[in-house]
């Protein structure tokens, strides 16, 4: 599932859901000064109207929540060491002491990027050999996964309770974004 996505849609749906609101006590408001509608009747549907936000900002932050505690049962998940995700093929070439050349490396993390249990023991045999200069370009690991996935749901949660401001803007736009906060497990 892609986590991402899930909170990009529920933030979106709340900020259509808050623009139609602010449209509708802006014919309100304009009802009211024309003395179109009696004074009690603008108080029960500007508080209809209340009540309809705090229901928007309240399902959309449940649904951030939902999917914040899922992405990290799913980043656990991902990272748990497991013996069946083992390449046994290449784990032969690391446990011979295979001297990689770092573009024959980059393309072995390549192969297992989706794979933790290897990504692990790729980066074990690179600290290893420290002087083969087998730096590779590897996914990030479990905790900063989270780390990113928790700063981009406290961003979400900010542009949907203010989704007018300059910060809902640029969250909406997806600029700054994370790319690991849109991976799919």
């Amino acid at each position: 599932m892609n986590f991402g996505k899930s909170v990009r849609e529920s933030v979106e749906l709340c900020v259509t859901t808050l623009g139609e609101i602010a449209g509708v006590e802006k014919d309100l408001a304009a009802a009211r000064k024309a003395g179109k509608i009696a004074p009690a009747d603008a108080e029960a549907k500007s508080a209809e109207l209340a009540r309809a936000r705090a229901d928007a900002l309240g399902t959309v932050n449940t649904r951030i929540e939902r999917d914040r505690l899922a992405h990290h049962a799913a980043v656990d998940e991902w990272n748990t060491a497991d013996g069946s995700k083992i390449d046994t093929g290449d784990l032969k070439l690391l446990q011979a002491d295979f001297h990689f050349d770092p573009a024959q490396f980059q393309a072995l993390c390549d192969k297992h990027r989706d794979n933790a249990t290897m990504l692990q023991l790729l980066a074990e045999y690179s600290e290893k050999h420290r002087d083969w200069s087998l730096t590779a370009n590897r996914p990030i690991g479990a905790q900063a996964r989270k780390d990113a996935f928790d700063r981009f749901c406290w961003d979400a949660s900010n542009a949907a309770r203010d989704p007018n401001s300059l910060h809902a803007a640029l969250w909406l736009s997806g600029n700054g974004t994370n790319e690991s906060v849109y991976i799919d497990y």
